[in-house]
């Protein structure tokens, strides 16, 4: 077995020469209503990539985050939705922004999102980004100023053409995906053109690997095929929506909130001074911001003369009981109350665990159910079982360094069989584990650990070992394949539980140097057997009731 360490080390000391630096982004949030399920769930997606990328560089979770890395989220809190929300609360704008934007925090803190840059759009730093980038593409000739007239939709802030528009009177309309309101406006603002880089944004988007669904492709396509949505208003008059950052030499308009929010990401890495880091090696996003972020965004970009985001992560809605999340049905969840009942690492399972470019489809039930079927039943119980006094009165953690030598203990033919097939499935887990989280299917990995624990349950089921106590070295054979099955498992399940994953290695006794992914192998030499420790009568992971 030093054969299977060995290479597992050249495995992932050669991964770590092309990953000595990451930068991703979530959508920054905006602060026109409290945090929900989807805010929580883009942030997590991001936080779990950003922490593997931190276990591949040889980064302990206890270590602050390297120079290199850059992890950056934040708040939108500009423009008329905004306006319109803190006048509804009889607040001035910027205090209901104060309020809403600690919210973020919060709820981010209480989930442990280890971001490394946390933008506010009203931040002097972000206002003094703007700025300047807008000046950058005045001088270069790419803002102009026109009469314009079309469909507002004041619910998502943007104009929208004829197609997009139903049931429409000569003043009046609903837009054809969101279902918003739109109305017909004309007024002067800035604009940009947007089809002098159709050409380099069509080149960038067929890229291999740079839209995440490559079936988005067909969206920009489309979206290009239409010459009335080449030219796109970047600024609102003033008398529309006072609250946002002035066109500079303008005082009668303010930039529009979408070329205001997107240049947060540059804000993020010290943009307009010395850019710490770019581009972004991934950004993650809603499907219903993706035409903002494969469009508008690379066109900006490209104006300015920067290189565009490698990859765009775009996961679907969040729905619960297959209905659209609404306040006015009832089916809003609050991540922290949610938490309460789920556990903070119960919540983050449940929403890892879902196919990401899917929607959704979130019920207190259904997380539950996930929940107490996975974390507590299989995983906990293997492990709670294991931990008996009768099976380890000396707590110890069993060290095997022979693959034959641990099968030898296994005298009937089908427990056997079940201990080969799991160690063959251990000892490939750490390359199978990498593509996994390498190409961004965080579920595909869980999916992969639910099946390794399963196969740990049959076989302790099929060993009986509380049958031969009496036999301390045929009982250590069956605790150290389960052992070792929780150790791997709990290693890779860092990026996506990690209080979980410390608890669960810690009761093994490991310690936090033997964490990383040189340590990701089966039958992996360490220095210490390790001292099991769980109270009694103390759960591994504490079962959920629901209160119906």
């Amino acid at each position: 077995m030093k054969f299977c360490h060995s290479l597992n080390l050249f495995f992932i000391q050669k991964r770590r020469i092309n990953h000595n630096s990451f930068h991703i982004t979530t959508p920054i949030f905006y602060v026109n209503s409290v945090p929900h399920i989807g805010h929580i769930y883009s942030a997590l997606l991001a936080d779990a990539l950003f922490r593997w990328n931190l276990m591949r560089c040889g980064n302990s979770p206890n270590q602050p985050s390297p120079p290199n890395f850059h992890f950056s989220t934040g708040t939108d809190e500009h423009g008329k939705k905004i306006q319109d929300a803190a006048n509804a609360k009889g607040l001035p704008p910027r205090d209901h922004c104060d309020v809403v934007s600690s919210m973020f925090m919060n709820v981010f803190k209480k989930f442990g999102i280890k971001y490394t840059r946390f933008t506010r759009t009203t931040s002097p730093e972000h206002i003094e980004a703007v700025n300047h980038f807008w000046n950058l593409l005045d001088k270069r000739g790419h803002i102009f100023k026109r009469s314009y007239e079309g469909w507002y939709s004041s619910v998502d802030e943007c104009f929208y053409d004829d197609y997009e528009v139903i049931d429409h009177t000569t003043t009046n309309g609903e837009q054809t995906k969101t279902k918003s309101l739109v109305s017909k406006i004309s007024e002067e603002n800035y604009a940009f053109d947007l089809s002098r880089f159709y050409e380099q944004i069509r080149n960038w988007a067929n890229q291999p690997g740079v839209i995440y669904q490559s079936h988005l492709i067909s969206y920009i396509d489309d979206f290009m095929s239409k010459d009335s949505a080449a030219q796109i208003s970047i600024s609102r008059p003033i008398s529309r929506c006072s609250w946002g950052i002035p066109v500079p030499n303008d005082n009668s308009q303010t930039i529009y909130v979408w070329f205001d929010a997107l240049v947060n990401y540059l804000t993020a890495v010290g943009y307009p001074k010395q850019i710490a880091s770019w581009p972004p090696t991934i950004q993650i996003l809603g499907i219903d911001i993706f035409k903002f972020h494969a469009i508008y965004w690379p066109a900006f970009l490209l104006a300015a003369d920067l290189p565009l985001p490698k990859k765009l992560l775009v996961h679907g809605h969040w729905l619960s009981g297959r209905r659209k999340m609404s306040k006015s049905l009832g089916n809003v969840f609050c991540p922290l109350k949610t938490a309460e009942i789920t556990s903070v690492d119960g919540l983050r399972y449940f929403l890892l665990k879902q196919i990401p470019y899917e929607h959704g489809d979130f019920t207190l039930e259904k997380a539950v159910t996930l929940i107490n079927a996975y974390l507590v039943n299989d995983l906990g119980n293997l492990l709670q079982r294991s931990l008996n006094p009768r099976l380890n009165p000396s707590k110890h953690y069993p060290i095997r360094t022979d693959t034959n030598e641990l099968l030898a203990h296994f005298d009937d033919e089908m427990s056997k069989a079940t201990a080969k097939q799991l160690i063959e499935k251990l000892e490939t887990l750490p390359e199978i584990a990498t593509e996994h989280y390498d190409n961004q299917n965080i579920h595909r990995v869980l999916d992969l650990l639910v099946e390794l624990v399963q196969l740990a349950n049959l076989l302790f089921q099929q060993y009986e070992p509380w049958k031969i106590i009496n036999a301390q070295k045929k009982v250590d054979s069956i605790l150290f394949i389960t052992y070792e099955t929780v150790r791997l498992t709990a290693i890779y399940l860092q990026p996506v539980t990690p209080d979980f994953a410390d608890r669960l290695l810690s009761i093994l006794g490991i310690p936090h140097t033997d964490r990383g992914l040189e340590f990701a192998c089966f039958m992996c030499s360490r220095k210490d057997s390790g001292t099991i420790s769980l109270e009694k009568n103390e759960a591994v992971f504490p079962r959920i009731v629901l209160n119906k």
